[in-house]
């Protein structure tokens, strides 16, 4: 995993015009667009991206959270929080005291267990805005932001860089800040790889939506009162096809039970085995050549800000990059990415 912690792109081009009136705010866009690994900017052509870099301010990279999944790394953007202590722990988890699953539609609020930065200003003229942020559809202590549109793959990003700026221009009650996401280059990286023409295609249409974003702003009078930040939760790996763990061949099929996604799992001892016997057999199996890394729950490493929660689990397990965990025989595959 270590390259893959090295993968968020983060530019920010920032305007400090106006605020002149003393009931103006400042004025805040941030942008992730999912996937988007810092070294697409030199494989690829972004212009529009370029320009936006060299007029403001651009970081080489972020190194962002473990672990490197969607859900977790935005929450950690929007609150500021390691995952440990803002509970989003994957992109699907267990919690033992309530005895329940995440996956990526849950907004019940006992798993999300810190309000956001969004929420922490609002009132006095402060107003917050999510547009398909992971979390800011979630309702935290009675209160939640003041507008928000919940994901729906079928709004284009387009129309949603249009709903923002009507945000930001409501007459009655403006948004000040806002969370915009986008699941592109991400979902076609999955598919294709990083290196594929399809995300070259990607990375570029991506890049024209940028294009057409900075004009929308300046269209409707906003480009020279905000601050706009382009983010991204994650970078791309390759994985090839045959680089396939397969963990039952290690433990066997009805001694565990696995949470999370590859190439991260965590694991729950079954049927009258323990956590130290799931974890002696992974690291026989990591001494023989497998590549991978497991971890008792108090052996996790503090540098991971981890280990703090309780859904992370009896056994941590991790994949080395460019390998995949699977359970059973896989079958036919493609190349494959990871860290998402």
């Amino acid at each position: 995993m270590k390259s893959c912690a090295w993968c968020l792109l983060v530019l920010c081009h920032a305007w400090w015009a106006g605020c002149a009136a003393s009931d103006d705010v400042p004025l805040l866009l941030v942008v992730s667009f999912d996937g988007f690994w810092y070294q697409y900017l030199s494989l690829y052509n972004t212009p529009n991206i370029q320009a936006l870099a060299a007029e403001g301010v651009r970081a080489e990279y972020m190194k962002n959270v473990y672990v490197t999944k969607t859900f977790p790394n935005h929450f950690t953007l929007a609150t500021g929080l390691y995952e440990e202590s803002h509970g989003i722990m994957g992109n699907s988890m267990y919690d033992p005291a309530l005895n329940e699953t995440f996956d990526l539609s849950n907004t019940d609020p006992r798993w999300w267990d810190n309000g956001q930065i969004a929420n922490q200003l609002h009132g006095m003229s402060r107003r917050s805005g999510g547009m398909m942020w992971p979390g800011t559809d979630v309702t935290f202590h009675n209160g939640r932001a003041h507008r928000v549109l919940a994901y729906d793959p079928r709004v284009n990003f387009t129309t949603r860089v249009d709903t923002v700026i009507s945000w930001f221009l409501d007459s009655a009650e403006p948004v000040n800040c806002v969370l915009l996401y986008h699941e592109e280059p991400d979902a076609t990286g999955h598919r294709f790889g990083p290196f594929s023409t399809e995300v070259r295609t990607q990375v570029e249409a991506v890049d024209n939506l940028v294009g057409q974003m900075v004009r929308s702003l300046a269209a409707a009078g906003l480009l020279d009162r905000l601050n706009l930040l382009l983010v991204s939760d994650h970078g791309m790996a390759s994985v090839p096809s045959a680089n396939v763990i397969d963990v039952d061949a290690i433990l066997g099929a009805d001694a565990y039970l696995e949470y999370g996604t590859s190439p991260v799992w965590n694991l729950v001892p079954r049927g009258g085995h323990t956590a130290e016997e799931l974890h002696s057999k992974l690291a026989q199996a990591s001494n023989q050549g497998v590549r991978l890394r497991a971890y008792l729950a108090a052996d996790i490493p503090a540098e991971y800000h981890y280990a703090g929660n309780a859904r992370a689990l009896s056994v941590l397990l991790e994949a080395n990059e460019g390998w995949e965990l699977i359970r059973g025989n896989p079958g036919p595959r493609d190349n494959r990415t990871v860290c998402e």
